[in-house]
């Protein structure tokens, strides 16, 4: 009987195993397949001549929504598709609407009834199961559009889009998995999702992995596959820009404490007041605004045709350049190349390195005159010796590709440095943020295939998120900051987590700011600056660092370590940061962390004078009270101190004070005896 009762038990447990075994199966089928081997990857030729060779990127796959459902009508399935996207256009819900500023998020008290008829279409299309209607609605209620904004039923939606296949809604699932907003956290499956949306091609996806690969932020670090990430995304936004030819504006504003800002209404007034008055200039930063469309200002072509025209009427280069890009681009007029060639000509004339570098192109490409790869070289060159960023990567481009010059890679990578070194990139400049920016993603590639230099994965990786950054991607932090300026800190957090997820360094610090300063769900608010404090700290930020620190020495969010907010100080110190070489000075003073050794603390204080001047006073009594203590302590040698002038009077003030406050005790002491 007793060996019945263990066969038994031991079938059962089979058949358990058996069950957990086919579901393990079961559910783990459509993960995503393994990384690919970077070895792999033939792109050895991606920078091509002003553009690149794309790779094939995956399309947003259709999922499980109702047109491809066996029972659905086609017609009818047409029908709702139209349906969704003329509302989605009423709603101004675009597909690139989480990389772009789009609409304001705002509560309609009173809603229209072109409103209100879209968003009943979106409803009853959901209720159908229409993927794309899913995600439309879980964007409305992730901004708050028309509806008060409610992450929980937000990710709702999201999710019934997810598990359709459709990648963006995976990655919003992802993001809201790894963030807790709406739902409870969840990394490993925020990660699974964030796989999921990649492998379906979607660019936010690919960018948080980028970044998560890299540091092993829950996966093994692999520099080579966050590369891979990194670099299709990167390629998109060079490709967008050399196509366009415009830039983006990003507010790469840091939250301080100190913070002085000036309002972008009244820079944008100064501008429009400079340009009525006849500001050529002024002229010219008012068209290229209107003709990006930024900074508030809807993207107008005419307008900003009207404004190079008045500054080109006044003979200003820039101005007489701009409105060949718009002939070049057909930007608000009819294409016309002869047209454009001409305003080239005639800013060429006048040395303008720019106009330079876009006639260059049209004689490269043949555009309107007869191609000629020695006369643009000619033209690039005499551009890129004025440092403009875009002449120099055309210049670059010739050098790489061999066209109108013997083939040198090693002269490409110097023009390609040249068009990315700190002061030639000018924001104001279409040509300039143009050239520095696909500069450095050809930068990135040399340094990924090991091209005229050094192999160095972590430089590519580098170059190819300040791609990234400074393109549409990085509007969420200018999104993130026009919701701080308003007022509305919470929508700014949210924002400025979605920029941190993607591995930017700015968002991650001002999430962390916002947090550290109380703002955020009290419950997780230390646990949450502490994980973006690292994770902007990894990324090499001298304040994280210091944060990082603070928090250990102080328990905030984690453990109290003095160990490790020493060595935290120290990185931010060897960095000259000059709060957390105080820091380093009174930690030797007391043996807090450290070994007490006055020498060592001496020391560090003596350097936060020369990384910061205006702490002198607080340096002054520092040093005094290190040398009474030194005194006290028993450990008193001649010349330890070595105190020059200002410290010495500093530390004599401090003692007549003392002294005075000591004999108006004893005065009083006397007078009420």
């Amino acid at each position: 009987e007793r060996m019945g009762r263990r066969r038994r038990w031991v079938a059962i447990q089979l058949v358990l195993f058996i069950c957990v075994y086919l579901l393990v199966v079961v559910s783990t089928s459509d993960l995503p397949n393994s990384v690919p081997d970077p070895a792999q990857e033939q792109d050895n030729n991606v920078i091509t001549q002003g553009t690149f060779v794309a790779t094939t990127t995956p399309t947003e796959s259709p999922g499980k929504s109702i047109e491809n459902s066996p029972n659905s009508d086609p017609s009818n399935s047409i029908d709702i598709n139209i349906e969704v996207n003329r509302a989605k256009e009423t709603l101004s819900i675009t597909d690139s609407m989480m990389i772009s500023p789009g609409p304001s998020a705002s509560i309609v008290s009173k809603v229209p009834e072109n409103i209100r008829s879209a968003l009943q279409i979106l409803y009853k299309a959901s209720e159908k199961g229409h993927d794309d209607a899913l995600h439309a609605l879980g964007e409305i209620y992730f901004e708050g559009l028309y509806v008060p904004r409610n992450l929980t039923k937000a990710f709702e939606y999201y999710k019934a889009a997810a598990d359709q296949g459709l990648p963006a809604a995976q990655q919003a699932v992802g993001f809201l998995y790894s963030t807790g907003y709406g739902v409870e956290e969840n990394k490993p499956l925020a990660l699974i999702y964030h796989e999921f949306a990649s492998k379906g091609g979607d660019l936010d996806a690919k960018t948080v992995l980028g970044n998560r690969y890299f540091f092993g932020d829950g996966v093994i670090a692999n520099c080579d596959v966050s590369a891979l990430h990194y670099k299709e995304v990167a390629q998109v936004v060079a490709e967008e820009l050399m196509e366009t030819g415009l830039g983006w504006f990003v507010k790469n504003e840091r939250l301080v404490e100190d913070e002085t800002v000036q309002e972008e209404t009244d820079i944008i007034q100064f501008w429009q007041y400079s340009a009525d008055t006849g500001d050529a200039k002024a002229q010219v930063m008012m068209g290229v605004l209107h003709l990006k469309g930024t900074y508030g200002i809807k993207q107008d072509f005419n307008q900003a045709l009207y404004y190079f025209q008045l500054a080109a009427n006044q003979d200003d280069e820039a101005g007489i350049t701009n409105l060949g890009l718009m002939y070049l681009k057909g930007y608000g007029v009819e294409k016309n190349y002869n047209t454009a060639k001409e305003f080239f000509l005639r800013a060429v004339k006048k040395g303008f390195s720019e106009a330079q570098a876009y006639l260059g192109d049209m004689y490269q490409k043949g555009l309107g005159v007869r191609a000629s790869p020695t006369e643009a070289f000619n033209l690039f060159k005499q551009s890129a010796e004025q440092k403009n960023p875009y002449g120099s990567l055309q210049l670059g481009n010739c050098y790489f590709h061999g066209i109108g010059v013997k083939q040198d890679y090693n002269m490409a990578l110097n023009y390609f440095t040249l068009a990315t070194q700190p002061g030639t990139m000018n924001h104001y400049s279409l040509a300039s943020q143009c050239g520095s920016v696909i500069s450095l993603f050809n930068l990135a590639q040399m340094f990924r295939l090991g091209l005229a230099t050094q192999k160095s994965c972590t430089n590519a990786v580098t170059l190819y998120r300040k791609v990234i950054e400074r393109g549409p991607f990085g509007m969420l932090l200018s999104k993130a900051h026009d919701y701080y300026d308003s007022g509305d800190v919470d929508s700014a957090l949210l924002y400025y987590e979605k920029t941190a997820a993607l591995g930017f360094e700015l968002g991650q610090s001002n999430a962390a700011w916002l947090y550290d300063h109380g703002f955020g769900d009290p419950i997780v608010r230390h646990k949450k600056a502490f994980s973006l404090f690292r994770e902007a700290a990894e990324q090499s930020n001298a304040r994280a660092l210091l944060k990082m620190g603070d928090y250990y020495y102080y328990g905030k969010g984690i453990d109290s370590d003095h160990e490790k907010a020493a060595a935290f100080y120290k990185a931010a110190s060897d960095m000259h940061e000059p709060q957390a070489t105080f820091n380093l000075g009174y930690m030797h003073q007391h043996g807090v962390g450290l070994p007490q050794d006055f020498y060592l603390a001496k020391r560090y204080f003596d350097l936060v004078s020369g990384y910061y001047p205006d702490a002198y006073l607080a340096v002054g009594l520092a040093l005094g009270y290190l040398g009474i203590h030194y005194v006290v302590s028993g450990q008193w040698e001649f010349g330890f101190l070595e105190l020059d002038f200002d410290t010495v009077i500093i530390i004599a003030l401090v003692l007549v004070l003392v002294v005075v406050g000591l004999l108006r005790f004893f005065v009083g002491q006397r007078r009420v005896a």
